[in-house]
């Protein structure tokens, strides 16, 4: 039998007889195979022996490279551990037309080394061809004397180039031929002297030419001189050409430089870019000497310096992700080079070979740098054609201020951004084109940082649509001052998967905090794939030194963490989790706190999520507050998402200089004019903010106390899938601040529509010690009930809960309801009062969350929020909005009044009136509306989205107006959704925007309709009036034990009631008994304006209607009148005849308007409202004829009647008359609201008023 013989140190071992005319070679990282005939040498990482048929014969000897060490043979020469191994091959086995392996192993050598004058070349070891290679060269000094003269040099090898400026950093002394460093060319730099402890790192991102094939190797050849005898150092590097991607091994340091004795992060990372699985995979990270293993993740096996993880089988296109902690020992000298290899291995049939290897190098400093860098990524794993955002963030956390500051950022393989758009602030250096690609550097020049300053960057990169599953990409950062000993260089890299499957984001309440705050942050997850994710895992990485206070049920605190076990995540859903964490008072102002929230599945090959939030820690609390109210959340694909962004001054001073920017997210866009308001200050590319984009408003000054709100109506792209999550990035900038406030909620994308939520206040701002209510509307529009559903009302800090909805459960922070099932096609709404501190600072902003949890697995199914802010004084102008019915049908109408008052003693100016049209409503921007907007809507209606205006000018004191606005709720809503009205209140007296929203259920079906209205309008102080609510059931049921209840206005006092009604606390409650079906009911509340009432008031009454106890109102309606100072000049009187009527048949409406002051009346007008159910001829059925003909001969429901009747004289009165058509169509029990307008120039406002009929059988 043939034998292969191999001797070690003079032993001959007889092993089996292999097939073999070729030997293949393997060689790791750090060494090469040394043959003794000199024609076998391998520098790896593959080499082939061609065997001679006649036999062969040779000895091979491992040698390992300065810093590693021999580990032991492979293959053939297992088992054996000495560096020498002797192979004889026979004359009939090489012949044979089989291969024989083995290679040599080396690891970084684990023998501490006496400070030293040293370099090191990290790179990767193999790449393919036309690849980058990225590669740094670090020099330190860890001797106890300066090193004189320091130079490096750098011969360009064959097969790769690389510009003399831009891929290399920092710039070399000498330039190459031409612009580019080809083979042959040597590359120097200058460091000059080396304090002891100092050290250099360049970074060269080379370009491998294309022309290289597998099999080759690309020779690194790099020397170091210096002035004093006996320093010289050359090192060599060998890296192998591969056909393709393959696999990739990366490791990273989390900081550098380090201190001894100091604990750092490192992150090791293996993906499979290759076409077919690696088998029994398993990835090593080997640590240098002097850094001493601590903790593993996921029950990583450490041994000596070494950690190893079993994967399994890594599939093609997968990657992943593991960490360990490791100290550095003290007895390292400073200047010492901290090398750390990751390596990437696979065993078949018992032979294990290293697939990839990679390096990184930390230096050690003796003192801690003054500067801090941290890099926060959106997502990892990345999707090719897809967005990720870094926020990398700067800080001065030395006790002096630091000079010379400069970040630079290589773009890596895969990645690119426009250099003006895409970042933040922008460059100090233009790309060489508008796009910033491979290999170029970002650049931005900071100056100077003052101890304690920060400063925060964005870039909003295009991932690659070429990139394959399985790749990484490593963002290298550098951070260089002339204050720093060594530069800072960090890599944040990131693997590629192929489809976007689950979504992670991680963002905090607000950003800077101080010593001694709190803040929360929240953690979404969707999944947009189409399995579920099974038993998953959520974890959340502390940042260094805080506590938790608390955190989402059922989550497991540890010192370092939190996290959660999820269980499975089906398909399209999403979860939210939140931890408060307090920061230690000790905390040095200008430390970044780093939170990575990663996610973990069950699934085979399943990639880790990952995503990071970075906030940064001042010595004083910001002047300026930010924030943000969403709703709704979650949102639809094809619908559209309302943000109210709030900025204000909360110092005793002014601000300067303030800029608010949002970058606009992938799935998001909106008309730069006509959704967002107020304008934005520079113009997107196109008339639409697409993704990627930035809107931007410079708000310049804010006074102290003042506040400013912005609002965003953006549309949600129908592409969007279920699962997904968008997150809305903003910046706020002034030259008051330490740094820029960053911020960066998240919203969900659901596939269909469920429930719905809506917050809104009655009035904003508000005052020190002033009192507000919420209104909290629930509507569920799914196809199922929402199960033992709980909502719950997260409570602004400053404020105490005067009062709430009956059930509620009152905590120091929080209200909530346990709310039982929610039925489809239903809604419910909850209120609380709440008083604001008298202490309240000016221009804080009270933000109030709203959550719906549901069957108890604690996860929101929606959420809403709403911000109030609060002012020194009460706002000169009251605004109120009235509807007139809650909830709306689809296909029906509904209409809103909107008052404006000046309630202080002086005029009020540039006034400005906006309503922003939400889904599920309509209206003509002339015929429905009264007085006519101020701009044509895009047509001659305005829908969805687009902006209704009115400019109100001037409002004396004591003056108001009254707007309305007659709305076609759109056919296609379902019962239980909600629509939001949003308006704005402008004007140059006010201190900040006033908000306002009113928001209305839609039925799925007709139930019981109500009105009410005063029969005066407006009124003044001490005057008596009647408020009249009229209700049918035009449903197919009884409502059992109802329960009717009027809350009174404040300015308005109480006198009598009819039909029993009584004063129970503010409200005027009536027990209707059962309301059968087609059955009609008429109250009336007597009452007077409280004497004193100032002029320009608004008394909004508001009526609704219970049933059987549950306490749910089935029904609302309001009526709005305002106060004038004196009586009006002008009556209106209004009757029916008959007041009740059937279908089909007729009513005449007489109304009666007269002069009853000692002087003329000036340009009298009295407008007809056509409602629902209502028609008439615009000649024959009416007296006097119309000033203006309907819109054809007949007046139909929505349009406008008007009669022009000029002067009236003192005294004088006119009779006019309409006989209108009552629908066939109409049920028994309807009520038809006629809405009437009276004005005229000698009027302080419109007389608004509404007179009822009920719809009987006949």
């Amino acid at each position: 039998m043939e034998t292969i013989i191999i001797k070690r140190l003079g032993v001959l071992l007889m092993l089996l007889a292999l097939p073999a005319c070729r030997l293949v070679v393997s060689v790791d990282e750090g060494g090469d195979i040394v043959s003794q005939s000199g024609e076998n040498d391998c520098g790896g990482p593959q080499c082939i022996i061609e065997v001679d048929p006649s036999g062969f014969s040779d000895v091979f000897t491992a040698v390992a490279e300065p810093g590693y060490r021999f580990d032991g043979w492979t293959g053939i020469c297992d088992d054996f551990t000495t560096e020498v191994c002797e192979i004889e091959i026979g004359r009939a086995l090489a012949s044979q037309d089989r291969d024989a392996r083995f290679g040599a192993l080396f690891v970084l050598d684990g023998t501490p080394t006496p400070g030293q004058l040293d370099m090191v070349i990290a790179s990767p070891e193999i790449a393919g061809a036309g690849d980058r290679l990225l590669h740094q060269i670090t020099v330190g000094n860890g001797t106890d004397q300066v090193v004189n003269a320091v130079t490096v040099s750098y011969l360009v090898p064959t097969g790769m180039t690389f510009d003399d400026g831009v891929n290399v950093a920092p710039n070399p002394q000498n330039f190459c031929s031409s612009s580019t460093c080809n083979p042959g060319e040597t590359v120097l730099w200058n460091l000059g002297d080396l304090a002891p402890g100092e050290s250099v790192t360049i970074a060269v991102d080379a370009l491998l030419s294309g022309g290289l094939v597998a099999g080759d190797s690309v020779d690194l050849d790099i020397a170091l001189a210096t002035d004093d005898p006996g320093e010289a150092l050359s090192r060599n590097r060998s890296i192998g050409i591969v056909a393709d991607s393959g696999p990739r091994a990366a490791i990273s340091f989390d900081k550098d430089p380090i201190l001894p004795g100091e604990t750092v992060t490192l992150e090791v990372q293996a993906s499979n870019g290759a076409n077919q699985s690696i088998s029994n995979a398993e990835l090593l990270a080997v640590l240098p000497a002097g850094l001493a293993v601590l903790t593993a993740s996921d029950s990583g096996v450490i041994s000596g310096n070494q950690v190893s993880w079993p994967l399994g089988d890594l599939v093609e296109g997968a990657g992943q992700r593991r960490t360990l902690t490791a100290q550095a020992q003290g007895t390292l000298a400073p200047g010492s080079i901290l090398l750390a290899q990751a390596k990437l291995q696979q065993t078949v049939g018992g032979n294990t070979t290293t697939v990839s290897s990679a390096q990184h190098a930390a230096t050690l400093q003796a003192q801690a740098s003054p500067l801090a860098l941290a890099i926060a990524t959106t997502a990892d794993p990345l999707r090719p054609g897809g967005r990720v955002r870094y926020e990398l963030t700067v800080a001065n956390t030395a006790l002096v201020q630091a000079d010379d500051i400069a970040l630079q950022v290589r773009v890596p393989v895969g990645l690119s951004f426009d250099d003006g758009t895409n970042v933040q602030p922008d460059l100090t250096y233009a790309c060489s084109s508008s796009t910033c690609n491979t290999a170029e550097e970002a650049q931005w020049d900071l100056g100077t940082l003052v101890p304690g300053e920060t400063r925060t960057f964005t870039i909003d990169a295009l991932v690659s649509s070429g990139l394959d599953g399985g790749e990484l990409i490593p963002l290298p950062v550098r951070l260089v001052s002339s204050d720093l000993a060594d530069t800072t260089a960090v890599y944040e890299t990131q693997r590629v998967h192929a489809d976007s499957g689950t979504h992670l984001a991680i963002s905090a309440d607000r950003d800077p905090v101080i010593p001694g705050d709190s803040y929360t942050l929240r953690v979404d997850v969707g999944n947009a794939g189409n399995s579920s994710v099974e038993l998953a895992q959520l974890l959340v990485e502390l940042p260094d030194g805080v506590s938790v206070e608390e955190a989402s049920g059922g989550a497991i605190i540890t010192a370092d963490s939190v996290s959660w076990d999820l269980g499975d995540v089906i398909e399209g859903a999403g979860v939210a989790r939140e931890i408060t964490i307090s920061v230690p008072f000790d905390t040095a102002p200008g430390t970044p706190l780093l939170a990575r929230a990663s996610l973990r599945d069950n699934r085979l090959n399943a990639p880790e999520r990952l995503a990071e939030h970075v906030a940064t820690v001042q010595a004083s609390a910001s002047p300026l507050a930010l924030a943000i109210a969403a709703t709704p959340d979650p949102v639809l694909p094809a619908g559209r998402l309302r943000y109210e962004v709030t900025v204000a001054n909360t110092s005793p001073v002014q601000a300067d200089d303030i800029v608010l920017q949002l970058r606009v997210p992938a799935g998001l866009s909106f008309d730069d004019g006509v959704n967002v308001e107020p304008n934005l200050s520079y113009a997107c590319s196109s008339s639409t903010c697409n993704p990627t984009e930035e809107a931007r408003w410079d708000l310049g000054t804010l006074a102290a106390g003042e506040t400013r709100s912005f609002s965003i109506d953006a549309l949600v792209s129908s592409a969007l899938t279920g699962g997904e999550l968008i997150p809305m990035p903003l910046r706020l900038t002034t030259s008051d601040l330490d740094d820029t406030t960053a911020i960066s909620p998240s919203l969900h994308v659901y596939a269909s529509t469920g429930a719905q939520l809506n917050v809104t206040a009655d009035h904003d701002p508000v005052v020190p010690g002033d009192q507000y209510t919420l209104s909290v509307n629930l509507g569920n529009a799914g196809n199922s009930s929402l199960q033992d559903a709980v909502l719950e009302v997260d409570l602004p800090a400053g404020v105490a809960v005067v009062t709430a909805s009956p059930g509620a459960s009152v905590g120091a922070d929080m209200v909530s309801w346990n709310l039982g099932d929610v039925l489809e096609d239903t809604g419910l709404l909850r209120t609380l009062t709440l008083s604001v501190d008298g202490d309240a600072t000016p221009g804080q902003p009270l933000l109030a969350r709203a959550r719906l949890t549901r069957s108890g697995f604690g996860t929101p199914v929606t959420l809403a929020e709403h911000v109030t802010t609060v002012q020194a004084q009460a706002s000169p102008l009251v605004f109120a909005l009235a509807a007139s019915a809650d909830p709306v049908l689809p296909g029906g109408r509904v209409r809103y009044e909107l008052t404006v008052g000046n309630t202080s003693p002086v005029q009020a100016d540039d006034i400005v009136v906006q309503l922003r049209v939400p889904v599920g409503l309509s209206f003509d921007d002339g015929i429905n509306v009264e007085p006519n907007l101020s701009y044509a809507c895009s047509s001659s209606t305005c829908n969805t989205a687009e902006e209704a205006r009115w400019d109100l000018g001037t409002l004396a004191a004591g003056e108001s107006r009254t707007l309305s606005v007659d709305a076609l709720v759109s056919s296609a809503l379902d019962g239980g959704e909600l629509i939001p009205v949003p308006l704005r209140l402008t004007s140059s007296d006010l201190d900040d925007t006033t908000l306002l929203t009113k928001t209305a259920l839609v039925a799925a079906a007709p139930g019981i309709q109500m009105s009410a209205s005063a029969q005066r309008d407006p009124l003044a102080p001490g005057e008596f009036y009647s408020v009249v609510i009229d209700l049918g059931n035009v449903s197919a049921q009884t409502a059992d034990n109802a329960e009717l209840r009027l809350a009174l206005p404040p300015a308005a006092d109480f006198i009598g009631a009819s039909d029993g009604g009584a004063l129970v606390g503010d409200d005027v409650v009536w027990d209707m008994g059962d309301l059968l079906e087609g059955a009609t009911r008429s109250r009336t509340a007597n009452l007077r304006v409280a004497p004193g009432t100032v002029g320009g008031q608004a008394l909004l009454t508001s009526a609704s209607l219970t049933r059987d106890g549950f306490g749910e109102p089935v029904t609302r309606a309001q009526h709005t009148a305002t106060v004038q100072d004196a009586a009006i000049p002008l009556g209106l009187a209004m009757s029916a005849s008959p007041g009740q009527v059937v279908p089909g048949g007729r009513v005449l409406y007489t109304f009666t308007v007269s002069n009853t002051s000692a002087i003329q009346a000036d340009d009298v007008w009295l407008q007809f409202r056509v409602p629902v159910g209502l028609s008439f001829d615009d000649a024959n059925d009416v007296d006097p004829n119309l000033t203006f003909a309907c819109s054809s001969s007949t007046c139909n429901t929505g349009e406008e009647a008007f009669w022009s009747l000029g002067t009236l004289a003192a005294g004088q009165s006119v009779v006019v008359t309409v006989d209108a058509l009552v629908s066939g169509s109409l049920a028994e029990g309807s009520i038809i609201a006629v809405p009437m307008r009276l004005t005229s120039s000698d009027l302080p406002d419109t007389s608004a008023v509404t007179i009822d009929v009920e719809v009987v059988a006949p």
